[in-house]
């Protein structure tokens, strides 16, 4: 369990799937918070399908620019993805991966887990978007601003 969340610390997904396990404990030790049920609805499946194809596309424009989508190097890019659903928002799969959180949160319909919401966006930003938009700064400066002041991060 210490691996993982170390290895958390490093990957988003890895931070997400720590949050998912977080939310179902939550879930099954306060059992009784739970509010209408959801689990019959398609609203969580449809958010949860949205999400995972929003990191495809993200996945697929980075691929496409050869460049790397690893946070734990963003030293290491190549060149600045601004297209696509990247003209949509600056961080995407951050976006995405709050949003599996979200559809889980629905899904097992506990209030409690949406105390886990802010928690997981406040580490996300200090762990990943912070270093990586100063990472993006040094390495394409004004095109980095430009970009910028256009786009939103919506996280």
């Amino acid at each position: 369990m210490c691996h993982l969340i170390k290895l958390a610390f490093k990957l988003p997904v890895f931070l997400t799937i720590l949050f998912l396990l977080a939310m179902y404990v939550a879930d099954a030790i306060a059992a009784s918070l739970r509010i209408v049920s959801l689990t019959n609805s398609y609203l969580p499946i449809i958010i949860f399908l949205a999400s995972l194809l929003a990191i495809a596309f993200a996945c697929i424009l980075f691929w496409k620019a050869k460049t790397t989508a690893n946070p734990i190097v963003p030293e290491k890019a190549s060149s600045l993805v601004t297209t696509g659903i990247y003209s949509l928002s600056r961080n995407p799969m951050y976006v995405a991966f709050t949003s599996v959180l979200i559809a889980f949160a629905l899904f097992l319909s506990n209030p409690i887990n949406l105390l886990l919401l802010p928690v997981f966006v406040f580490l996300v930003n200090r762990l990943y978007i912070f270093p990586e938009e100063q990472a993006l700064k040094t390495l394409f400066a004004e095109e980095f601003i430009a970009y910028k002041s256009k786009v939103r991060r919506w996280i």
